[in-house]
């Protein structure tokens, strides 16, 4: 069962081995990543940095899409990884099994605001989590699993 689509530009760290895979349980997690799967020195990392008891894949986004019913159908909770907000708008338009976005970590660059900490986003990143949240897609806005989650309304 796929539990999150969390977007973080980077990947798989501490808080995603150690907060969010802890706290929902989770056994599997998918980055959807192109820049990642066409990278074997990245693919590494990545798998250096999970959890040793959680199975990972990495896949581009389009493969990514495919497998992702598939990953909802087993019997253990599955993590959505991805760097992008447009990568999780064109996941959700594509599968209809993902239960909520959390817009996590996103660093600093240009033409990007912070809304909540570390966490900047573009206007259009806010535009793309309202189409989301318009196709009945809850979307939180959190940096850990242990701070409070903000509802996108407060940043828009």
């Amino acid at each position: 069962m796929i539990k999150v689509l969390r977007i973080d530009d980077r990947l798989m760290h501490a808080q995603v081995t150690f907060g969010w895979s802890t706290s929902l349980n989770v056994k599997g997690i998918l980055i959807a990543s192109d820049a990642v799967a066409g990278n074997e020195t990245m693919k590494m990392a990545v798998q250096f940095a999970k959890p040793a008891a959680v199975k990972l894949w990495v896949k581009p986004l389009d493969e990514a899409i495919a497998v992702i019913p598939k990953l909802n159908g087993f019997d253990y909770n599955t993590m959505v990884l991805v760097e992008h907000v447009q990568d999780a708008l064109k996941i959700v338009q594509n599968c209809d099994c993902i239960p909520f976005v959390n817009m996590g970590g996103n660093r600093i660059a240009e033409g990007k605001r912070p809304i909540l900490g570390t966490i900047y986003v573009s206007d259009q990143d806010l535009r793309d989590l309202a189409v989301i949240e318009k196709m009945g897609i809850k979307v939180e806005v959190q940096k850990m699993i242990t701070d409070p989650s903000h509802s996108l309304d407060e940043f828009i």
